[in-house]
């Protein structure tokens, strides 16, 4: 259900024309000293004045682009030369001339995708005759961070531009309400299954305490047979849908991989503590051996 969350907000990505809802947008007049390229991953979008459906645009690391459909065999984040993806209502002709077609965007269902000119130059150089406007997103949560790495101290005026797009229609809107209620609907109903699935162990728990067994013991034990076996089924199963997704499907982010983590360490720990309550229940609170 995290990845759901995560893998509809990569489609609003590619329906509102690859642009984050956390974009940052800023505009600079003048360079005053070189851009420098960051450690991070990002996509930088410089939008021409004359076309706004005409962007030059800047990858570093191995950041995770929309579908693609290549015409020629190339390495789109370290390209040697000029190239340019398109989308399919594109007259190929508004191309300059300077910059090779290499592929096409391959997202019937994204309108700006559809209608944009991606221009890849072979050098983190800016002209800014071209136009002044930048749009600025990262997979990283240090975005603010990573953008005066890259700006180098030059002066730019941060604008406040609606990057959300698609990303405000009422029915996504409401279709990302739904799964967040879902989720902790969910998470509710699992809590309670499993104060319920470690309750039903208090006879083992009675019989063990009255046989000689400290509360300690019975807890540890407890957690050995009943919790031990689905932690250890389920880490491996999250490292696999974390290799299987990177390869299959990539998203703009996979911060889900980290929620789900947090996630289930949360819910592990929640196990714990009951675990350690109902011991502590039919044991120490109901008093003798």
């Amino acid at each position: 259900m995290i990845w759901g969350i995560f893998y509809f907000d990569y489609i609003n990505m590619i329906n509102n024309g690859y642009i984050n809802k956390n974009a940052i947008t800023f505009t600079m007049e003048q360079k005053e000293k070189p851009l420098k390229r960051s450690n991070s991953k990002f996509i930088l979008l410089q939008v021409s004045d004359e076309n706004p459906r005409l962007k030059y645009v800047w990858f570093n690391g191995n950041v995770t682009l929309p579908p693609i459909k290549y015409e020629f065999k190339t390495d789109i984040h370290h390209p040697n030369e000029k190239i340019a993806i398109i989308g399919r209502n594109v007259n190929i002709h508004n191309v300059p001339p300077d910059y090779k077609v290499v592929g096409y965007f391959d997202t019937p269902n994204s309108y700006k995708l559809n209608s944009e000119i991606w221009l890849i130059p072979d050098s983190f150089q800016f002209d800014f005759t071209i136009g002044n406007l930048f749009i600025f997103h990262t997979p990283n949560s240090n975005k603010l961070e990573i953008i005066h790495k890259i700006i180098n101290q030059n002066p730019i005026n941060m604008i406040t531009q609606e990057n959300a797009g698609t990303y405000l229609l009422h029915s996504n809107k409401y279709f990302m309400i739904s799964i967040n209620i879902g989720l902790l609907f969910t998470i509710a109903i699992f809590m309670l299954i499993g104060m319920i699935w470690l309750s039903k162990e208090k006879y083992f728990i009675r019989i063990m305490y009255l046989h000689g067994y400290s509360r300690n013991e019975i807890f540890l034990k407890l957690l050995t047979y009943k919790l031990l076996p689905y932690v250890f089924i389920t880490i491996p199963l999250l490292l696999i849908a974390l290799v299987v997704q990177h390869a299959i499907f990539p998203l703009w982010s996979h911060y889900w991989i980290n929620n789900s983590i947090y996630l289930f360490s949360g819910l592990v720990l929640y196990l714990i503590v009951s675990c350690f309550a109902v011991v502590k229940w039919n044991t120490v609170e109901k008093g003798g051996r």
